[in-house]
C-alpha cells in the first residue's frame, strides 16, 4: 500500500531579515542546458535514499526525521544543499537547493500554485537525465522555486529558496543545475550525511559521452558533389540528432534531416575511448556508411559527414548540429549563420523531427537513460507500438470531463486498472508522452488546454498491459 503526501507547502523557515525584494530569477529563461560534468567541481553527498552533488562553495546537510521514534534520526528521504554555508545555520540566511526523494510507496502528487502569489511556470527542461518541470512564486515576500520530475514510482522534487542576505541562485544556475542533473537514489552504502567519494569525472567514457549525449538540431549542408551532382553543391536543409543510451545499456543515436530523395535508415553507434570520439554505421535508403565520426569541432557543436555513393557519382551530406535550447549562442558557428542560430532558439526536438515527417516511433524517446555500460555498438528503436492510441492529441471534451476523469483517478482508481479503463474516464485516447525504465513504463496526458491537463504513467506488463502507476496534472481547480 503506498502512502500518500499531500504536499501543503507552507514554508515555516524563512530567511532571517533577508535581503533584496527584487527577484532575481527569470521564470521565461527556459529549457536551461545542464554542463557536463567537466565544467563543475563537485563531490556527492547522500542521504540513506537520495543522493546529489554538491558543487564547490556549498554544504549539504541532512534533516531531522520528525517521524521517528529515534532521538537523533535523520530523514531519509531529503538532503540540503546551501550555497556558500559553513554550518547549518547558514540555512537562515543563504540560498539552498532542497531535494525531497519519493519512493515507490509514495503516492507523489505534483505541487499546486495556490497557497503562493504571483507565480510563473518553467518550461520544462532536461538536466542530465531528469525532465524538470516547475513554478516560482512567492512565500510572503520570498522568491522561490518547486521543480519535479516523475520517473515511474520514483519522483524527485528539488525546493529553492533563491535570494539570501548577500548571495542569490537561480534555478538555471550552472551549480543548480549540476545537482539537479546528478539527483539519483542512493544504494546505501554512504550512511546517512556522509561526502562520498564518488565522482561525475572517475569513468573517462563519461566525459567523452558528456559531450555527445542529448539533443542537437541544425543544419544539413550538401558538398562535395560529382559533376553529375553539381547543381545540389550548397543546398541546406535542417536536420536534428538525438543520442542516447537506451534501457539495455546500447548508445543509440537518431539522426534526422528534411532532403528529399536521401534519409538515413538506421545508425548503429560505437564509443572509442582511445579517439575519444563516437563513430556511427549504418543504411540510408541508397546505400550504406561505415565508421563515420561525430566531431566536435567547436564547444557545444558537433558535425557528422555522410559519404553517398550513386554508383560511381554522389556527394557528402554535412550535418551541422547545435544542443537544442542551448540558450548561449552567442558566437555565430562558422559552418551556422546568425539566422540559423536564431531559428533553432525555443524549438525542441520533438518540434524539429515531427516536421521532418517523423514520430515517435522513428526515434528514441530523451527519457531513456544517459549512464551504464556501453556496448560496441547498437542500433535502437523508440516506443513500443501503441496501435490505435498512436497519434492521439488527449484533447478531451471540455473541462469538467478533464476534472471528472482526475476525480476517478484520485478515488476510484487501483494498481489494477488499465489504460483502456482510465481512457474511457476522459473520453479520449492520451497524448503519448514517452516511454522509459526497464519494466517499461508509459506516460500518457489528457488536456483540455495548456494549462490544465493530467499526466498518467502506466505500467507495461509483460502481456502488454498497461495498468495504473501514478496520477499527476497541472492547473485544474476543485
Amino acid at each position: 500500500m503506498k502512502r500518500i503526501i499531500a504536499f501543503l507547502f507552507v514554508f515555516a523557515l524563512c530567511f532571517s531579515g533577508c535581503g533584496s525584494d527584487e527577484p532575481s530569477a527569470e521564470p521565461e529563461q527556459s529549457k536551461p542546458e545542464s554542463p557536463s560534468s567537466a565544467e563543475i567541481e563537485c563531490e556527492f553527498f547522500s542521504a540513506e535514499n537520495v543522493k546529489a552533488v554538491v558543487p564547490e562553495g556549498w554544504m549539504a546537510f541532512t534533516i531531522a526525521d520528525v517521524f521517528s521514534d529515534v532521538e537523533g534520526a535523520k530523514d531519509p528521504d531529503v538532503i540540503q544543499i546551501c550555497k556558500g554555508a559553513e554550518s547549518d545555520f547558514d540555512l537562515f540566511t543563504n540560498p539552498y537547493v532542497q531535494i525531497n526523494y519519493y519512493g515507490p510507496d509514495v503516492e507523489f502528487f505534483a505541487p499546486g500554485k495556490d497557497w503562493y502569489t504571483d507565480t510563473e511556470d518553467i518550461k520544462p527542461f532536461k538536466a542530465g537525465n531528469h525532465e524538470w518541470e516547475g513554478f516560482t512564486g512567492y512565500s510572503d515576500e520570498y522568491l522561490f522555486a518547486i521543480l519535479w520530475c516523475i520517473e515511474g514510482d520514483i519522483e524527485y522534487q528539488a525546493t529553492m529558496w533563491l535570494n539570501g542576505e548577500n548571495i542569490s541562485i537561480n534555478y538555471n544556475d550552472e551549480d543548480v543545475l549540476a545537482i539537479l542533473a546528478s539527483v539519483a537514489s542512493s544504494d546505501g552504502s554512504a550512511p546517512a550525511g556522509e561526502i562520498s567519494s564518488e565522482s561525475e569525472n572517475e569513468n573517462p567514457e563519461n566525459e567523452i559521452l558528456a559531450r555527445y549525449l542529448g539533443d542537437w538540431g541544425g543544419v544539413l549542408k550538401i558538398r562535395g558533389c560529382t559533376s553529375a551532382y553539381s547543381h545540389l553543391e550548397g543546398v541546406v536543409s535542417y536536420a536534428c540528432a538525438r543520442i542516447v543510451i537506451d534501457n539495455s545499456g546500447n548508445l543509440v543515436p537518431f539522426i534526422g534531416f528534411a532532403l528529399d530523395g536521401v534519409y538515413l535508415t538506421s545508425a548503429e553507434a560505437t564509443l572509442d575511448s582511445a579517439s575519444e570520439s563516437i563513430f556511427i554505421s549504418g543504411t540510408y535508403n541508397t546505400g550504406n556508411y561505415s565508421n563515420v565520426e561525430i566531431l566536435e569541432y567547436m564547444p557545444g557543436t558537433i558535425g557528422i559527414t555522410f559519404p553517398v555513393d550513386m554508383n560511381g557519382e554522389g556527394f557528402e551530406l554535412f550535418v551541422n548540429l547545435r544542443r537544442i535550447g542551448d540558450e548561449n549562442w552567442t558566437t555565430e558557428d562558422p559552418q551556422m549563420s546568425s539566422s540559423d542560430l536564431d531559428y533553432f532558439r525555443g524549438w525542441t526536438f520533438e518540434q524539429l523531427a515531427q516536421g521532418m515527417g517523423y514520430d515517435s516511433n522513428g526515434y528514441p524517446p530523451a527519457s531513456y537513460l544517459e549512464n551504464g555500460p556501453v556496448p560496441s555498438g547498437s542500433s535502437g528503436s523508440g516506443s513500443t507500438e501503441l496501435g490505435d492510441k498512436a497519434g492521439a492529441d488527449g484533447m478531451v471534451a471540455d473541462y469538467d470531463t478533464l476534472k471528472t476523469g482526475l476525480e476517478w483517478c484520485k478515488t476510484e482508481r487501483t494498481y489494477d486498472s488499465t489504460y483502456d479503463e482510465v481512457a474511457a474516464q476522459f473520453g479520449v485516447h492520451g497524448f503519448f508522452v514517452d516511454e522509459f525504465g526497464d519494466k517499461p513504463y508509459r506516460r500518457y496526458r489528457w488536456f483540455y488546454d495548456d494549462s490544465n491537463y493530467v499526466t498518467i504513467t502506466f505500467e507495461v506488463k509483460p502481456d502488454g498491459t498497461e495498468t495504473w502507476n501514478v496520477t499527476a496534472w497541472e492547473g485544474i481547480k476543485d
